[in-house]
C-alpha cells in the first residue's frame, strides 16, 4: 500500500526538513519495485531518511522478496488526492523541465544533494515509463500524455503509466507463468475534485489485469474496467465525469477507483478494497476436492457435500451404490434443484434474550425458538436485529428484514436481476448477485459445505429404558433426512427418502432432496450482513458436523427415564470457526419440525469461557441417570467480542439436554457443568482449547463413565464422570494436588504437539483402554504454511488405575520401512499406486524381562533395551511427510478393532499446484505397526500379502510384507465411507448374510436391525455374531476433483480384537 503523505501548510511550500512533497509516482514506482524483487529501496529516493524523520515508521533499507509463489496475487492500493506533486523522474521519463520551482534540485538539511524532478532515472532498463504512459494516452485519447504535467504542480502520469504496464505485461519474468498487478486507488477528494482523467482515475481503470487479453491487449468488449455509480447531489465541484449533474447522477467509474471524502467513507473504502482483495485470494482446499466425509445412511447411497469457491456457493448430493460397490456418476439427486422457492421455506432461529448492548431482556420471545423470515423480524431480539439493521462495515440501516429475505432467497435487491448478467432494473440494493456473473458456476441460493459431513437419520436405534421400545415403533417409518451446515448461515435438513425395488436398487422419491426445514443458530448473526457485500469474502457460519441421538427427556436428576418422560430425537451441533455456541434440536419428526422444536442454544454469552466450537458434541446418559450433551469448549475463548474469557483454559461442558426451558438462562452447576483442563502457559493472548471427545462406558450399564479430551497444548484428558453426584466428575488424575492429564503429546525435541482431531478408544487385552488419537492443526490461518513440526500417530495406554500417567519415553516407536507397488517394487511415497510397509515391533506390555533383537520388520534403533522389564504404555508413529498431520475427526476401528485407520493430509509443496497429499494408515491398534493380516486387497493375489525385498533388514531374501499405507488422490478432509462386503468389492448391508444381500428399511419390507444408529448409518464397527460375516469392505473418499465419482477400495476386515461395542463408546 502506498499513501501519499503531506505535511501541513501552503500549497507549494516543501515539508518541514526543506525537501519537496512526495509524489505518488515515484511511491508506485517503489511499491512496483518491490514486487519486482528488488532487493534495495532507489537510492536517490531514500537520501535522509533516517527514524526522526519517519513518522515512527521503520526505514527498511533491505527488501526480501515478497512474491513467494508464481500463483500469488498481487496488488498495489494507492491513497491520496489528485493534487500531486513532483513526481515525474522515473525509468524512462523524458520531461524537459520540472514544471514547479518545488520540484527543482536542492540539497536538504544533512548535506544530501537531491537532483531535479525530471527526466530518466537511471538503474532500471525493466521499465520505459514513458513508453507506458503513451500507451495509456492512446487508449484514453489523450495526446501528448507522457510530457504533460498534472496535479497541484509538477507531477506526471508515470503512475498511471506504470498501473497500465503492470496490470498488462509479466512484471516477473523470472518466475514460471505470467505476474500482473492490479491496482485500487482510494482518491480522498480533496476540495470535492472528482478527478476526472487524473492519474488516480487513470491507474485506477488501466490497472486491471482482467482487463486485458492474454498478448496484453486491452479488451474492447465484456471489459469489467468501468462501472456505473450514483455521485450525490453537489459531489463534485471540479473534473467531473461525462454525465454528471449537480443535483445528481449515474455516471460511467473506474471500478477500482474508490472515493473517500470523508472520515467514514475513507474507512468504508479501504475496507472495500482490502475485502474485494481478500475474495480473489480464495482458499487452497478449494482447488481440487470435496469436503467432509462421505456418510452411509441406507448402505444405498453415499452423500457427498462440495462447495465452489468461485462464488463460494455449494451442494448436497446424493450418489447410489449397488451391491458390487459401484458408484453411479450422476447424482440421484441435487440439494440445490430441489430448493423449496422463496416464500415456501421453513427457516427458524432462536431469540437469543439479548437488548441491544449484550445485556439480558425480558420480552415474549426471549430465548426461544422462533420463525426466520421478514414477517417476523420483530421477534428476534434486540441484539439480533440490530446485527441485522447494519452494513457490512456495521454501518447502522433499517434493512434488517430485507437481509433476512436475501438469506432465503430472495433476489429483488442483488445487483443483477436473479439468474442474469444483466443489471438489475428494479430498485435494488446493489447486493451480491447469486449469478453467473458472480460465480464460475451455475447459479445456485446455497452456500459453500465445507467441514459440516452430512448426517443421515431415519429409524430410531436400539435402546433400552421405560417407554423407548413405543418410541422406536412409533417412529419406525419416519421421513429419513440428511442434515449438514452450510456456510449460508443455516443448518439445512433434505429430504432423504427413497424407495427400492426387487433387486435391492435404491431410487429417490418426488420429493427426495428437497429442503424440510433449516435452522440459523443465533451467533452466526453477527457476520450474517457480510453475505450480500458484493465483494464478499468468505466466512465460515454454520461448519461443524451435527450430531444425533436419541434421548430421555424431564425425568429428574437420581431416577430412571420413566413413562412420564418423553423420548425424542435430538440433534446437537457446533460452528467451528463460525461461532461461540452449540445449539440442540428436536428432529424426532423432520416433517413437522417448528419453532417448539428448537430446544435451546448454549453460547458465550452463556459462559465466557466457551470458544469457537469445533468438534462434534456427545449425546450420553449420565451417572444421575439425566441426559446431556458433551461438548469441548472450542477454541480462542479469548476472542474480543464483549464476551471473551478472562484466563484462556481450556473446558469440557456438560449440558443437561432438557436444557434451561423456554425463557429461561442457563445456570452454572444447576443445568450446565464445566471441567477446567488448566495448562503451563495458557493466557489471554495464548488461550488452549478443546475440541473433540471421546466418551466410554465402563460398566456397560448405559451410562459415560469416562471422557477422553486433547487439547491445544498436546495434554490428553481422562476425566472421571462416573459419580451420579455432578460435584465428583473431575480430571481422573492428579500431580501436586492439581488436575494432571493421562499424556502429553511432544515431538522427539520436547515441541508440543497439538491435539485438534477426534480419538478412538478400544480394549486393551490386559485391563484397560487403548486411546488412540493424531496431533496436528488445520484450525489457525498459518496451519499451511511452514516451518513445520513433526507430527505424531498415537496409542496411549490407560491402565484405568487412577494413577498411571504415561511419557512418549513409554512408547514404542513404530516407523515407515519402504514404500511398494502392490508387485512389490520400490516406488516414491506419495504417488499413486504407491504403498508403505511399516515397521512391527512389539510393545513390552508385560513388564518381564525379555530378550529382544532386530528383525526384518523392526530395526534396532527401534528395539527396546534387552531384559530391562520396563513396562512400554503404548506406542508412537512420527509421521514422515513434511507438514503432515491428522486430519480425519477421529480414527476408524476395524469391524474387529483390531486395525486402526488414520487419514493425514499434507500441504501442498506448491500452492500454485494444489498438490496437496493425503495418506490413509491402518495400522495394528495394540501396537501400532503393520497389522498382522493383510488390510488391502489386490487383484490377482489370494492371500494380501506382498513379496518384496525393499525392506532394510531383509537382506537378500524377499519377505512377505502386510502394506499399512496408500496415498488418497488430491488428499482427504476426513476418514472415508466403508460399506461391509460378503466379498471382494459386493457391498452389503451390515447384519444381513452374504447368500441374501439384501437392503433395509424405506419399501424393503425388512426391518434394520441394530446395526443402524442414528447418525451413523450401518455400523461397521459392531462386535458381534453378525459382524464376521462381513469378511471384506469398500472404503471410499472423495476425488481429487469435487464434482467425480468417489474412489472407492476394497479392504479385508481383520481378526477379531478388542472394539468396544457401540453402546459403550460414542463420539
Amino acid at each position: 500500500m502506498c499513501v501519499e503523505r503531506r505535511t501541513h501548510g501552503s500549497e507549494g511550500a516543501g515539508t518541514s526538513d526543506g525537501s519537496p512533497l512526495p509524489g505518488v509516482g515515484k511511491l508506485y514506482y517503489e511499491t512496483l519495485k518491490y514486487l519486482r524483487g528488488g532487493k534495495n529501496p532507489t537510492a536517490d529516493f531514500y537520501k535522509g531518511a533516517k527514524a526522526s524523520n519517519s513518522d515512527g515508521f521503520p526505514v527498511i533499507t533491505n527488501w526480501d522478496d515478497p512474491v513467494q509463489y508464481s500463483c500469488q496475487k498481487n496488488y498495489i492500493i494507492t491513497i491520496g488526492d489528485v493534487h500531486t506533486w513532483c513526481d515525474k523522474r522515473l525509468p524512462g521519463d523524458t520531461h524537459g523541465s520540472v514544471g514547479n520551482s518545488v520540484c527543482n534540485a536542492y540539497t536538504d538539511a544533512n548535506g544530501n544533494a537531491h537532483a531535479a524532478d525530471y527526466g530518466s532515472l537511471a538503474g532500471d532498463s525493466g521499465v520505459n515509463v514513458s513508453a507506458a504512459m503513451s500507451t495509456v494516452g492512446t487508449l484514453e485519447g489523450m495526446s501528448g500524455l507522457p510530457t504533460a504535467n498534472t496535479g497541484a504542480g509538477g507531477a506526471g502520469f508515470g503512475m498511471a503509466g506504470l498501473s497500465w504496464w503492470a496490470a498488462s505485461k509479466d512484471f516477473r519474468p523470472d518466475l514460471a507463468g505470467t505476474q500482473h498487478v492490479q491496482s485500487y486507488v482510494i482518491d480522498v477528494q480533496e476540495a470535492r475534485d472528482c478527478g476526472y482523467q487524473s492519474q488516480f482515475w487513470l491507474t485506477a481503470k488501466y490497472g486491471i489485469p482482467d482487463s486485458y487479453d492474454a498478448a496484453g491487449q486491452w479488451l474492447t468488449t465484456a471489459n469489467p474496467a468501468m462501472s456505473s455509480i450514483t455521485l450525490p447531489a453537489g459531489n463534485c465541484a471540479s473534473n467531473p465525469p461525462p454525465g454528471y449533474s449537480a443535483t445528481g447522477s449515474t455516471v460511467s467509474w473506474p471500478k477500482n477507483l474508490l472515493r473517500a471524502g470523508d472520515p467514514q467513507s475513507m474507512i468504508s473504502s479501504v475496507r472495500s478494497a482490502i475485502s474485494t482483495i481478500a475474495a480473489q485470494i480464495g482458499d487452497e482446499a478449494a482447488l481440487a476436492q470435496s469436503s467432509g466425509t462421505l456418510d452411509t445412511g441406507t448402505g444405498a447411497y453415499i452423500y457427498r457435500a462440495t462447495y465452489n469457491s468461485g462464488g463460494w456457493q455449494g451442494d448436497v448430493q446424493a450418489l447410489a451404490i449397488d451391491i458390487a460397490g459401484n458408484i453411479a456418476a450422476a447424482p440421484a439427486w441435487k440439494a440445490s434443484a430441489k430448493l423449496p422457492a422463496f416464500g415456501a421455506r421453513k427457516v427458524f432461529s432462536f431469540n437469543d434474550g439479548l437488548a441491544a448492548d449484550g445485556s439480558a431482556e425480558s420480552t415474549a420471545n426471549a430465548r426461544t425458538g422462533v420463525a426466520f423470515d421478514a414477517a417476523h423480524f420483530g421477534s428476534l431480539s434486540s441484539r439480533q436485529q440490530a446485527l441485522l439493521n447494519a452494513d457490512p462495515f456495521g454501518t447502522p440501516d433499517t434493512l434488517g428484514a430485507d437481509r433476512i429475505s436475501w438469506i432465503l432467497g430472495d433476489q429483488s435487491k442483488e445487483a443483477n436481476a436473479a439468474g442474469t448478467t444483466t443489471a438489475n432494473p428494479n430498485p435494488n440494493y446493489g447486493w451480491r448477485s447469486r449469478a453467473p456473473s458472480a460465480t464460475t458456476g451455475a447459479t445456485d441460493l446455497l452456500g459453500d459445505v465445507i467441514n459440516s459431513n452430512p448426517v443421515f437419520v431415519a429409524q430410531p436405534s436400539a435402546l433400552s429404558g421405560v417407554g423407548y421400545a413405543a418410541f422406536a415403533q412409533a417412529n419406525r417409518n419416519r421421513r429419513p433426512a440428511l442434515y449438514v451446515g452450510g456456510n449460508d448461515g443455516m443448518l439445512h435438513a433434505y429430504d432423504a427418502s427413497y424407495t427400492v425395488d426387487a433387486s435391492g436398487a435404491p431410487s429417490p422419491t418426488s420429493t427426495s432432496g428437497a429442503e424440510l426445514f433449516a435452522y440459523v443458530p443465533s451467533p452466526v448473526y453477527r457476520n450474517l450482513p457480510q453475505l450480500m457485500s458484493p465483494n464478499y469474502s468468505h466466512k465460515f457460519f454454520v461448519d461443524g458436523s451435527p450430531t444425533v441421538s436419541d434421548a430421555c427427556f424431564g425425568n429428574a436428576a437420581g431416577t430412571a427415564c420413566d413413562a412420564q418422560a418423553s423420548w425424542k430425537t435430538v440433534l446437537a451441533g457446533g460452528l467451528n470457526a463460525g461461532g461461540q455456541g452449540i445449539y440442540a434440536l428436536d428432529v424426532t419428526d423432520p416433517t413437522a419440525f417448528g419453532t417448539s422444536k428448537v430446544l435451546w442454544e448454549f453460547t458465550d454469552r452463556d459462559d465466557a469461557d466457551l470458544g469457537y466450537t469445533f468438534g462434534k458434541p456427545v449425546i450420553r446418559q449420565l451417572n444421575n441417570r439425566k441426559w446431556a450433551v458433551i461438548f469441548g469448549g472450542g477454541y480462542n475463548n479469548t476472542a474480543a467480542d464483549g464476551s471473551a474469557s478472562s484466563s484462556g483454559r481450556a473446558y469440557v461442558y456438560i449440558a443437561y439436554i432438557d436444557g434451561p426451558g423456554a425463557g429461561r438462562r442457563w445456570t452454572l452447576n444447576t443445568n450446565y457443568f464445566k471441567i477446567a483442563l488448566p495448562a503451563a502457559g495458557e493466557s489471554v493472548s495464548t488461550p488452549n482449547g478443546v475440541s473433540a471427545l471421546a466418551a466410554v462406558d465402563r460398566d456397560q450399564n448405559g451410562t459415560v463413565d469416562i471422557l477422553y479430551a486433547g487439547d491445544r497444548y498436546g495434554q490428553l484428558w481422562k476425566l472421571d464422570l462416573s459419580s451420579a453426584t455432578p460435584g465428583n466428575w473431575k480430571v481422573d488424575l492428579a500431580a501436586n494436588s492439581q488436575p494432571a492429564p493421562l499424556f502429553t503429546a511432544k515431538t522427539s525435541g520436547g515441541a508440543v504437539q497439538q491435539i485438534t482431531t477426534g480419538i478412538e478408544v478400544a480394549a486393551h487385552p490386559q485391563g484397560g483402554y487403548m486411546v488412540l488419537f493424531g496431533t496436528g492443526s488445520w484450525v489457525d490461518v498459518a496451519d499451511p504454511f511452514g516451518p513445520f513440526n513433526t507430527e505424531s500417530l498415537y496409542g496411549i495406554w490407560d491402565r484405568d488405575d487412577h494413577a498411571t500417567t504415561v511419557a512418549r519415553s513409554q512408547l514404542q516407536p513404530q516407523q515407515m520401512l519402504s514404500y511398494v507397488t502392490s508387485a512389490g517394487v520400490a516406488c516414491t511415497a506419495g504417488t499413486d499406486g504407491c504403498y508403505g510397509v511399516m515397521s512391527n515391533c512389539q510393545p513390552n506390555y508385560a513388564g518381564v524381562a525379555k530378550t529382544t533383537a532386530a528383525t526384518a520388520l523392526c530395526p534396532s534403533a527401534l528395539v527396546a533395551p534387552s531384559n530391562t522389564g520396563q513396562r512400554q504404555l503404548g506406542w508412537v508413529f512420527d509421521l514422515p511427510g513434511s507438514g503432515e498431520r491428522t486430519r480425519s475427526s477421529a480414527p476408524t476401528l476395524s469391524t474387529s478393532g483390531g486395525v486402526v485407520s488414520f487419514t493425514t493430509l499434507m500441504p501442498a509443496t506448491d500452492p500454485c499446484t494444489g498438490n496437496t497429499i493425503g495418506i490413509e494408515y491402518n495400522l495394528a491398534t495394540l501396537y501400532g505397526g503393520a497389522p498382522s493380516s493383510p488390510v488391502y486387497v489386490f487383484p490377482n493375489n489370494a492371500t494380501g500379502f506382498i513379496a518384496t525385498g525393499t525392506v532394510p533388514n531383509s537382506g537378500t531374501q524377499a519377505v512377505n510384507v502386510v502394506v499399512s499405507s496408500r496415498t488418497i488422490a488430491g488428499g482427504a478432509t476426513d476418514n472415508g465411507a466403508t460399506f461391509n462386503a460378503s466379498a471382494a468389492g459386493q457391498a452389503i448391508v451390515s447384519g444381513q448374510t452374504a447368500a441374501t444381500r439384501q437392503v433395509c428399511g424405506g419399501t424393503s419390507g425388512i426391518a434394520c436391525d441394530s446395526s443402524f444408529i442414528p447418525g451413523w448409518g450401518f455400523v461397521r464397527n459392531l462386535q458381534g455374531p453378525t459382524a464376521s460375516a462381513a469378511l471384506y469392505g469398500l472404503t471410499c473418499f472423495p476425488a481429487a476433483v469435487g464434482d467425480s465419482t468417489p474412489v472407492c477400495v476394497a479392504k479385508t476386515n481383520p481378526g477379531r480384537f478388542g472394539r468396544l461395542d457401540w453402546r459403550q463408546i460414542n463420539r
